[in-house]
């Protein structure tokens, strides 16, 4: 008597208060979600098809396309992403990164993914800082000789003066004076 009565109200309680579309998810593995969405929204946008390939090479076809998406944590995103930093750019393990997040997002959009985004506590990789390779001063005579007659005057002005390409391109033979050496940058 009691017991059941007790019982049926814990069950029309879990009824309520669980989200079971939810639970029917959490055994499905990640590589179901990734597929779902490369085909209904990667493919189609103007990058999709070789976002798509990325994705299914590196994401879909790994280990962690295998983990149901209840057991996806961000410590075992954190050990793939890793272990990819041992074989991409800093900045290719970002956009897998991204890729992954966006599925979530994506998935919990369409009651595939609740809660809240692993991908979020993961560590996004620092890009190293590229030094730039500037022209040197012994390089500039042999560059300007080597170019077209048509093109030596504006590249000339570039790497003297340093102006950018849009200043150079909106340059009006008003702006250079040249008895007193000067360029006037009115527009780029």
């Amino acid at each position: 008597g009691a017991a059941a009565a007790e019982l049926a109200t814990e069950m029309a309680h879990l009824r309520r208060t669980t989200d079971l579309g939810a639970l029917l998810h959490r055994a499905v593995p990640l590589r179901e979600l990734l597929e779902s969405w490369i085909e209904h929204h990667v493919l189609k946008t103007r990058s999709g098809p070789g976002v798509a390939g990325t994705i299914r090479k590196h994401l879909v076809g790994s280990l962690l396309g295998d983990v149901p998406l209840g057991q996806l944590t961000a410590s075992r995103i954190e050990v793939y992403l890793r272990e990819k930093d041992e074989e991409l750019s800093a900045q290719s393990v970002n956009h897998l990164r991204g890729h992954l997040s966006r599925a979530l997002n994506w998935g919990r959009r369409m009651g595939q993914w609740s809660g809240p985004n692993p991908v979020a506590d993961t560590k996004k990789r620092k890009l190293p800082k590229k030094v730039p390779d500037y022209l040197r001063p012994e390089e500039v005579g042999p560059v300007l000789a080597a170019l077209p007659d048509r093109w030596r005057s504006l590249f000339a002005t570039a790497i003297y003066t340093g102006m950018r390409k849009g200043e150079l391109l909106g340059l009006r033979k008003s702006d250079v004076d040249l008895e007193r050496r000067l360029v006037t940058v009115a527009r780029s």
